[in-house]
């Protein structure tokens, strides 16, 4: 039985969030006071999603844990499968061996077919989940920036923030004053390290 592959690449997680964004996003008041206002009046500023990402306590931890429930799931197939291999092999033995009847073989048989579809039915199954966990990690990372977002927003008044990975998904080139991809980190690492202390002292999981 072939490992299961699990988790999306940081690559891939940043193509799912540009896909989910669609376009440019940002509070849509007007200003001409800030240094990245071109000659349009629009006040604009980017962030690199590979590198926010890549960076992202939260992405990271949750992202540990989803490998670790990976590999305890494709360890507990592995065994079950190798387990009903080595039944066969031995009912196939016992057979040549002529150390049981037809009937009987036959009987065993049909129970180890039997078994075989429950592994691959548990086997499918783990895949749907595994897909449904990074699914709704992705979702849950994305509504994590765009929630940090309105708030850093609120005083910053740009126009618009675009989304940008190492593809250039969103910008071919881009000033790197206009680039707000560490201040956007610091303050997602420094608002989730917060949330994860509360949860801590307060004694849940």
């Amino acid at each position: 039985m072939k490992n299961i592959p699990l988790f999306v690449s940081i690559a891939a997680l940043v193509v799912a969030i540009v896909a989910l964004i669609g376009s440019p996003t940002g509070n849509k008041k007007t200003t001409t006071s800030n240094p990245t206002t071109g000659s349009s009046g629009l006040s604009v500023a980017y962030i690199s999603l590979d590198t926010l990402v890549d960076a992202y306590d939260y992405y990271n931890e949750e992202k540990t844990k989803l490998i670790q429930w990976s590999e305890e799931k494709e360890v507990s197939l592995e065994s079950r499968y190798k387990a009903l291999q080595r039944k066969a092999m031995e009912l196939q033995q016992q057979v040549q061996d002529k150390m049981m009847t037809p009937t009987t073989a036959q009987k065993k048989g049909e129970q180890l077919a039997y078994q075989e579809q429950e592994i691959m039915r548990d086997k499918q199954t783990y895949e749907y989940e595994a897909m449904d966990k990074n699914q709704q990690l992705t979702l849950s990372v994305f509504d994590s920036i765009k929630s940090y977002l309105k708030v850093y927003n609120a005083d910053k008044n740009y126009n618009l923030i675009l989304a940008n990975d190492t593809l250039g998904t969103s910008i071919l080139l881009g000033d790197q004053g206009m680039d707000i991809t560490k201040e956007i980190l610091d303050g997602l690492n420094k608002r989730y390290r917060t949330y994860a202390g509360t949860k801590d002292s307060s004694g849940t999981k």
